[in-house]
């Protein structure tokens, strides 16, 4: 639901540490065109899909720009009906590989969920890599990346369904744009809950 909107929900909630805002999660939805995103609705060739009735699906992705030493993280979570039931995006504050980037916006996804209650959940990331070493048995444990893998496989223990899914950049857009967005912002950390 957007700002302004007749239909838009009287109370939602969204917080930027402390303060109370509405205007970090709308201009994005609004700029991609997402009210709702259905069986039918269509990012470029890649169909965003809702999940069943039992879970959410929590879309994560991270992202760099140029030459700023800064990444953020960008997490959306849709029910059954495809409405954004949550949204959140982070920044951190050192440059790191893309690669680990990804594994750590994955995390905190991860984090996020827990802390929000969803016991089932399905993760989509654009990065295959990350997907891949998600779904096999043993991560490497020398080396950062492989640690936090590690560490987000104890998390998927805390739920009673995870599972990860491989979605093209094209499906990935609204968590995309949120990670985008949250590099440039001041606040390091941005906790952005939509009750609807």
């Amino acid at each position: 639901m957007l700002e302004g909107d007749a239909d838009a929900p009287e109370k939602y909630d969204i917080y930027l540490g402390k303060k109370t805002i509405r205007a970090f999660v709308h201009p994005v939805l609004k700029d991609l065109g997402v009210r709702q995103v259905g069986l039918g609705q269509q990012f470029s060739k890649t169909r965003w899909s809702p999940p069943d009735m039992s879970h959410v699906k929590i879309n994560t992705d991270g992202a760099t720009l140029g030459q700023q030493q800064n990444f953020g993280m960008g997490v959306v979570a849709h029910d059954h009906a495809g409405n954004v039931v949550a949204a959140m995006a982070c920044k951190g504050q050192r440059a790191v590989a893309t690669e680990i980037v990804e594994a750590c916006s994955l995390h905190k996804a991860l984090q996020w969920a827990r802390g929000l209650s969803f016991d089932r959940i399905i993760l989509e990331s654009n990065c295959a890599n990350i997907v891949t070493a998600m779904q096999n048995d043993s991560p490497s444990m020398h080396s950062t990346l492989g640690l936090i893998i590690f560490d987000s496989k104890m998390l998927m223990t805390s739920f009673l369904s995870c599972r990860f899914q491989h979605i093209r950049r094209e499906g990935n857009s609204v968590a995309h744009e949120l990670a985008k967005r949250a590099i440039q912002a001041e606040a390091d950390e941005l906790l952005i809950y939509l009750s609807l």
